[in-house]
């Protein structure tokens, strides 16, 4: 099994040698003490690097001579080799014995013996002495005893909260459960957007022609002008000369005629020109010997039956998005807009550039529009939030205060009320009963309450102690005179 070495160095602490354990990269570690220097050879120093090898599933082993380390670490059943060469192979169930320097503890004959030898002050003095003593004892004791205090501060390991919550953003409503204040917003925007045409139309190209034969009904002359119109059905053609009628054998002539309107529409069969218009159509008779031609049409785009829509539809969708740029600039400070709730309150002006049916490349149009949606109290939304989260905690934890953050992910479209659901970040932690962790230092040594209460609560740091005034080696007496807090507490 691999094992990571970890070499520390005489000026390393708690918080350094946890940050080496972050690196390591084995499922064993060994920590090995200089040949010189004390690191780490205070209980809770070693109590706070175990538990943090816990939480990154490593198993620690210590390589020291140190005999107060080795004495510790027998306490906490973490294994102690006299080398590196001494480390098993497998699994390190239990602590290796090592040598283990102890401090002996004197006898009874010796502790007599010490009294014995002591100074201790004698009765003959005067009795007034006496009481002046016992008086100025008196007094000190009780000063020592109310007056001086300490204040705890301390570090908790950080559990993250990760949570979805949905809140309803209501205008017609104050703040609630779930449920926070909205302000509706609004504002005017316009724009304008061209998109290629996807319908064709037919439009004339070039004009039709042909040859008519008049014949006169008449025993006079006739004249027939130039621009005299005739009539195919509903095709209206014009001649282009006009002629003058005789009777006998000059009473028949042709002339040319061009369609009135260009396009293969004029392009008609021979026959078809068979009346001429006004009163001259009462005197002669008319006709097309040969079909006309050279008619022609050209296809070009032209505006479709879903271009409009389809136009305003984009352009709709711009504007509502680029309203929120611009609803933004106009709130308050703290307030943010409820993802889902813009929408397009009215139509204020619609212009296309071309009508429905026209040739056309493209089509423009230009749009002023009405947007609002719905506004809220980013602030408020994290108080409801952080109540919400609170009245469901278990009693022993509690969240840190100012962790809680909130993100809009989205948000229902039903006006007026919106539902947003918020991504919830923060912190908790797992906490104690403050009156059980005063009992468990009161007074006790200073150098000791840190040990304490590392073994009633999970520290990610070692507890901050301050005593008043700063030389007292103990902890006040009175649980009153001890202030605990927590290290957001303090900041």
């Amino acid at each position: 099994m691999k094992v990571h070495i970890i070499n520390l160095d005489p000026e390393d602490d708690y918080s350094s040698a946890r940050d080496k354990l972050s690196w390591a990269r084995a499922p064993q570690v060994v920590l090995v003490w200089p040949r010189r220097g004390s690191p780490l050879n205070r209980r809770l120093d070693l109590v706070l690097v175990q538990r943090h090898a816990v939480r990154l599933g490593l198993e620690l082993g210590l390589v020291t001579f140190d005999p107060e380390v080795i004495e510790i670490a027998e306490q906490l059943k973490i294994p102690v080799y006299s080398s590196l060469e001494k480390l098993p192979t497998g699994p390190w169930s239990e602590p290796q014995q090592t040598t283990t320097l102890r401090r002996e503890r004197p006898s009874l004959a010796e502790l007599g013996e010490a009294r014995d030898s002591d100074n201790y002050l004698q009765l003959g003095q005067r009795s007034r002495w006496i009481a002046v003593g016992i008086s100025v004892a008196a007094v000190a004791a009780i000063a020592l005893s109310v007056l001086p205090s300490a204040e705890i501060v301390m570090d908790p390991v950080d559990i993250p909260l990760k949570r979805s919550l949905p809140i309803w953003i209501d205008p017609s409503s104050s703040t609630g459960p779930n449920r926070v204040p909205g302000q509706t917003v609004s504002t005017e925007i316009s724009g304008s957007r061209r998109i290629d045409t996807s319908g064709r139309v037919r439009l004339p190209q070039a004009t039709a022609s042909g040859e008519v034969e008049f014949t006169n009904l008449t025993g006079e002359e006739v004249i027939v002008p130039a621009g005299t119109g005739l009539r195919a059905g509903e095709i209206r053609f014009i001649t282009s000369e006009g002629v003058r009628l005789g009777v006998g054998e000059e009473s028949s002539a042709r002339l040319p005629v061009q369609a009135a309107e260009s396009g293969r529409s004029g392009n008609v069969s021979a026959g078809a020109i068979q009346s001429v218009e006004g009163p001259l159509g009462f005197l002669v008779t008319v006709g097309n010997p040969e079909p006309t031609s050279g008619g022609r049409d050209q296809v070009v785009a032209a505006v479709g039956l879903g271009d409009p829509q389809d136009l305003r539809r984009m352009l709709e969708t711009e504007l509502v998005e680029a309203a929120r740029s611009t609803l933004l600039s106009q709130l308050a400070g703290g307030f943010e807009l409820a993802p889902g709730s813009l929408r397009l309150r009215e139509i204020v002006d619609e212009r296309y550039d071309v009508g429905l049916g026209e040739a056309a490349d493209s089509l423009g149009l230009t749009l002023t529009l009405m947007v609002e949606g719905l506004a809220y109290s980013l602030p408020l939304a994290t108080d409801t939030a952080e109540q919400e989260i609170r009245s469901t905690l278990p009693e022993n934890r509690l969240l840190v205060p100012g962790s809680l953050t909130l993100e809009a992910v989205e948000g229902s479209s039903d006006w007026p009320a919106i539902e947003v659901t918020f991504a919830v970040r923060g912190s908790l932690v797992k906490t104690a009963d403050q009156d059980l962790l005063r009992r468990s230092v009161l007074g006790g040594p200073k150098s000791q309450a840190a040990d304490r209460l590392v073994n009633l609560i999970e520290l990610d740091q070692e507890p901050q102690i301050e005593t008043s005034p700063g030389w007292l080696p103990w902890i006040p007496w009175l649980r009153m005179r001890i202030d605990i807090k927590w290290v957001w507490e303090s900041a």
